[in-house]
């Protein structure tokens, strides 16, 4: 398993549009993606959940990735985050 840590740039936080992003990458992947944020453990998968985080500007998500193409899959996730800013 690795983590990544990503503070939130936008000034909107994590709403619809970004949300969706994030979950529609985590379905697409086979390896899976749980995010961390105040306390909370999501499936990184799930738009519902994502967007129930309420992450605001400047706050940080913590994003586990477990499976076989770790590393890979922490590269492209990081193109996504990068397209939100």
């Amino acid at each position: 398993m690795i983590s990544y840590d990503y503070i939130i740039q936008d000034p909107s936080g994590i709403h619809a549009r970004p949300a969706t992003q994030i979950a529609f990458f985590g379905m697409n992947q086979q390896d899976k993606i749980t995010i961390i944020h105040d306390g909370q453990m999501i499936d990184g998968s799930n738009v519902i959940e994502v967007m129930n985080l309420h992450a605001q500007c400047g706050d940080t998500l913590t994003f586990q990735i477990e499976g076989e193409q770790e590393e890979k899959t922490l590269e492209a996730l990081r193109e996504v985050l990068d397209s939100l800013e």
